[in-house]
This record gives C-alpha cells, sequence and structure tokens, in this order.
C-alpha cells in the first residue's frame, strides 16, 4: 500500500509504524539511543473517518469526539 514502515533520522534514531489489515495506522514505536519505546498503540478510526482514539505510551488514553458530520467536538484523557 505504500506506507511507511520506519523512519531513521541522522542521529540513528528510528520511528516504526505499524498498520491494521485495513491499512490504518495502529502503533508508533521509536527507538533511542537502542533503546525502543511506545509512543501510540491502538489507534482507532472511524471507516472512512477521523481518528477515535489512541493509547499513549504511558498508559493514558485520548478519546476523540465528533458530530455526524466529523467535526471534532470533544477531546478527553480520562486520568488527566
Amino acid at each position: 500500500m505504500g506506507r511507511v514502515i520506519s523512519l531513521t533520522y541522522p542521529g540513528g534514531n528510528r520511528v516504526n509504524y505499524s498498520y491494521a489489515v485495513n491499512g490504518d495506522l495502529a502503533s508508533m514505536t521509536v527507538t533511542i539511543n537502542g533503546v525502543s519505546r511506545s509512543v501510540l498503540t491502538g489507534i482507532k478510526q472511524f471507516p472512512g473517518g477521523p481518528v477515535d482514539e489512541w493509547t499513549y505510551g504511558n498508559g493514558l488514553k485520548r478519546n476523540l469526539s465528533y458530530d455526524q458530520s466529523y467535526r471534532l467536538t470533544g477531546i478527553s484523557t480520562p486520568g488527566v
């Protein structure tokens, strides 16, 4: 599908992307000085629409709300 799966910066740090079966971005991991860390996981999108939610590497979950025209109506991060 022509998706970027990895991006390496001149200093050697790397960002890896993984995708769901339908091609949507599913997670992002960074590797800095040889240590890999999850940045985003559980990225979910509405079919054919915008991102609905994701989980940060620290475990906090971000939720986005939209109206019927997919206009953003709210952002929440429970626990913050």
